[in-house]
């Protein structure tokens, strides 16, 4: 089912946000349980939509900020302070540890609706 037709699927600019409130409403057992009912199914399938969406984005934003601050460095004149290039750092540094997070909680939202032996992420 596409994401427009799930109605679990909302809100595509807050993924992280509405990643975290899918996760709640799913059973603990997600992973070991051997059938979903299609509620169930459609909850997984947005979750990993919002994953994706905010593994996306992360990703996108790391790679704009590195293309910022690498200009910035080859600029003598640019005047950033040590301490703000240091926070700079930290921060993408962080969004990378979330980035991996997301993608491998997508792929193993991925594996809960289409196991592995059934065409799904080994």
């Amino acid at each position: 089912m596409s994401s427009k037709h799930n109605p679990h699927f909302a809100r595509a600019d807050r993924a992280a946000y509405e990643l975290g409130h899918l996760l709640r409403k799913l059973p603990e057992n997600l992973l070991a349980a051997e059938h979903l009912a299609l509620d169930q199914r459609l909850i997984v399938q947005a979750a990993r939509n919002h994953a994706d969406n905010a593994s996306t984005t992360l990703l996108r934003g790391i790679e704009a900020l590195g293309s910022v601050l690498l200009a910035a460095g080859t600029d003598a004149q640019s005047g950033i302070e040590p301490r703000i290039l240091m926070g700079l750092g930290e921060l993408i540094a962080h969004l990378a540890v979330e980035a991996q997070f997301v993608r491998e909680l997508s792929e193993n939202l991925g594996n809960a609706i289409e196991p592995p032996e059934f065409g799904g992420t080994p």
